[in-house]
């Protein structure tokens, strides 16, 4: 159950952009063990170079 709570919390946290950002990292860090400077590196990439859009979403 505490799954469900914890996937639920993320989803609202992440309809804000500093939520959204905040829910990556943790991804990251649990998926793969990232810190703050690779992160960071990530972030960098997604805001100057992609011009990163929390809301976007794959067209198929």
């Amino acid at each position: 159950m505490s799954l469900v709570s914890s996937a639920s919390e993320s989803v609202e946290l992440a309809r804000t952009p500093d939520g959204a950002r905040e829910v990556a990292k943790a991804l990251m860090e649990d998926k793969y063990g990232w810190g703050d400077r690779q992160f960071g590196c990530l972030d960098s990439l997604w805001t100057k170079e992609s011009h990163w859009n929390y809301k976007a979403s794959n067209r198929r």
